[in-house]
């Protein structure tokens, strides 16, 4: 969050898993569709676990 700078400190809600997911799901190369499904996810945790594979693939495609 501090590379992107579009949060001020005080905006920043780390323990929060519906801030921290709906974060992800705004800043991540995410291809539309997961994007959509993601933000129609309506509970935070499973929100999470819908984006730790996608954070996963992103993270190996940014390592090759």
């Amino acid at each position: 969050m501090d590379d992107i700078n579009l949060y001020n400190d005080d905006e920043k809600k780390f323990e929060s898993a519906s801030w921290v997911s709906f974060r992800f799901a705004e800043i991540l190369p995410l291809k539309l569709e997961d994007k959509q499904k993601c933000l129609e996810i309506d509970d935070p945790i499973i929100r999470l676990n819908y984006l730790e594979p996608l954070i996963r693939m992103i993270r190996e495609n940014s390592q090759q």
